[in-house]
């Protein structure tokens, strides 16, 4: 019986693949061209599951025409659209909710401290804001 076969990369796929494997669907654009992958921030805080499930084929074709990978970023609990279309998602707490829980902390500050930490983990491009205000989180 024989092994099966493991995809075969050079380190330097493998580094310009890197946080994922150059195998990845996300990233495989990318490696082929011989650049690492690209990300780019979509804020859709406050937006429920239906318009997320609805936007994220758009974004992500929109995106990969500019060379960029979407890096969603939500306060959702339902990331069934997200799992579903194997897009990359980040979690932040609702304020709202939160402040309910405890009310001592600055749930706002906290929101936009996440928000700047996910920029800085995914090196973002930029970022595009779909929350029902139309403010990204995170604005200097």
């Amino acid at each position: 019986m024989s092994e099966p076969t493991k995809p075969t990369a050079t380190p330097e796929e493998e580094a310009r693949a890197y946080p994922f494997r150059p195998e990845a669907r996300l990233v495989q654009a990318s490696v082929a061209a011989g650049k690492a992958p690209a990300f780019h921030l979509v804020d859709v805080t406050g937006r429920d599951a239906g318009f997320i499930g609805a936007l994220i084929p758009t974004a992500t074709g929109v995106l990969a025409e500019l060379g960029l990978i979407p890096v969603f970023v939500t306060d959702t609990l339902d990331l069934a659209p997200f799992r579903a279309s194997g897009a990359i998602v980040e979690v932040v707490p609702d304020a709202a909710a939160c402040a309910g829980l405890a009310p001592d902390l600055d749930w706002d500050r906290y929101r936009r401290d996440r928000f700047r930490a996910i920029a800085r983990k995914w090196n973002a491009r930029g970022i595009s804001a779909l929350s029902p205000d139309g403010t990204p989180l995170d604005l200097p």
